[in-house]
C-alpha cells in the first residue's frame, strides 16, 4: 500500500528555495514528484517520494535545516481543511479527537494520536 500526503505538505516550499538559491522545479522533478505539486495544494502526492524531496533538500549545507524550518512555521498552511476543524473545535480535547479522526485524509503517511491520562 501507498502512503499518501497532501501536496499542502509543501507549503512554503518555493520561498525556501528562493531564500537558499534553489530551484523548487529541479527539485521536484529530481524528487519525482509533478512539476504542478505547488500550485495543486490539495493533491495527493506519494509520502515517500514527500521523503525523497526532503532528503534531497538536506543533502545541500544552505537548505539542510529546510524540513525542520518548514514544520516550525507553516501549520496553518500545512493542515489546509482540517485547520478548520481544528480550530472551531468547542474543546482543546475535541480539537484533538478531530485532528486524530481525520489526520489520516491529510496524510495516509502518518499517524497522530493521543492518550488521556
Amino acid at each position: 500500500m501507498t502512503d499518501f500526503s497532501r501536496a499542502s505538505s509543501l507549503a512554503l516550499f518555493n520561498e525556501y528555495c528562493l531564500q537558499t538559491g534553489l530551484d523548487s522545479a529541479t527539485m521536484l522533478k529530481a524528487a519525482k514528484l509533478p512539476a504542478d505539486t505547488l500550485a495543486n495544494p490539495e493533491s495527493l502526492i506519494p509520502y515517500s517520494r514527500f521523503l525523497n524531496l526532503l532528503e534531497l533538500c538536506a543533502e545541500n549545507p544552505e537548505t539542510r535545516c529546510l524540513p525542520l524550518s518548514m514544520a516550525c512555521i507553516r501549520a496553518s498552511l500545512f493542515f489546509g481543511p482540517l485547520l478548520y476543524l481544528i480550530q472551531n473545535a468547542r474543546t482543546v480535547g475535541e480539537s484533538l479527537q478531530e485532528l486524530t479522526h481525520y489526520y489520516h485524509l491529510h496524510s495516509s503517511g502518518a499517524y497522530v494520536g493521543f492518550e488521556r491520562q
